[in-house]
């Protein structure tokens, strides 16, 4: 069976209309056989359904775990043994899928594979991490990775459906940030390990776009709540986690005029609700 037809595809969009987000093109691009769930996580307008689109939305805005953990639940059902995680913003040639097909057939044991993402020159995935920090720059060694000190973003992973609903605690206790260290730390405890795609893609980043202050503090308040969910996955997280949220609160808190709200935002999202 080809791989396309044992694939679900999802997509959560916040702020961007499906026809109008990369994802979009980028499945399209694809051809007429990957089966998509899109889900609209703020004000987005959705598709018209269809053989191969499935739009949804309940109001509600539980963040992306909880989306991409609904979606294994239904890939289970349908009988999809894989779910392919797309960011609004992924933006693939119009061969990227057989890049996939030759990833699976590569090394077809595997609990996922990923495309190596950029932004601006710099990459963002796959990326090695450190005592619950991210090395990016740290060189990767050739072939697939180790799951317990290695990670890759969301966007664009082709995970095993069981794989993802294995990290159900992980996904629903870091709904936004941080999701795709807590989905990877849980893959690592099972000596997991990350194929590679042979894609190179570029990224944007939220946290580059230009925004109001108050957008950037709920923004950093999400960031907040993850690193305390992160920190508390494992001991040696805590104090590097720590520092890196204090030291992303006093960046905001100079470059918005000494706004002191990011401190107050750090302090009861993650300082008062870090366990003892």
């Amino acid at each position: 069976m080809r791989l396309a037809d044992q694939t679900l595809v999802v997509s959560v969009l916040h702020g961007m209309d499906w026809e109008a987000s990369p994802a979009r093109a980028s499945v399209q691009a694809a051809g007429d056989r990957l089966f998509t769930l899109v889900w609209s996580n703020g004000k987005a307008a959705l598709p018209e359904k269809s053989a191969l689109v499935d739009p949804r939305e309940d109001g509600r805005n539980p963040g992306v775990g909880p989306r991409y953990l609904w979606a294994a639940n239904l890939a289970a059902e349908r009988g999809d043994r894989f779910l392919l995680l797309l960011d609004q913003d992924f933006q693939a040639p119009s061969d990227w899928w057989s890049a996939y097909e030759q990833a699976v057939a590569a090394e077809p044991l595997l609990a996922c594979w990923a495309p190596e993402i950029r932004s601006e020159g710099v990459r963002l995935s796959p990326f090695a991490v450190r005592r619950g920090r991210p090395r990016r720059g740290q060189p990767l060694p050739a072939g697939p990775l180790e799951a317990a000190s290695h990670a890759a973003i969301n966007s664009g992973l082709l995970i095993r459906v069981e794989a993802l609903l294995s990290a159900s605690r992980e996904l629903t206790a870091m709904p936004l940030d941080f999701s795709d260290y807590g989905l990877f730390h849980r893959l690592g405890r099972s000596n997991a390990r990350i194929g590679r795609v042979d894609l190179s893609l570029e990224h944007s980043l939220s946290s580059r776009e230009p925004a109001s202050t108050e957008r950037r503090l709920e923004r950093f308040s999400w960031f907040c709540r993850g690193a305390r969910a992160w920190a508390m996955l494992d001991p040696s997280h805590r104090w590097p986690v720590r520092r890196w949220s204090l030291g992303r609160a006093l960046l905001l808190c100079l470059c918005s005029g000494l706004d002191v709200r990011f401190l107050s935002a750090w302090n009861v999202h993650f300082r008062k609700e870090e366990r003892p």
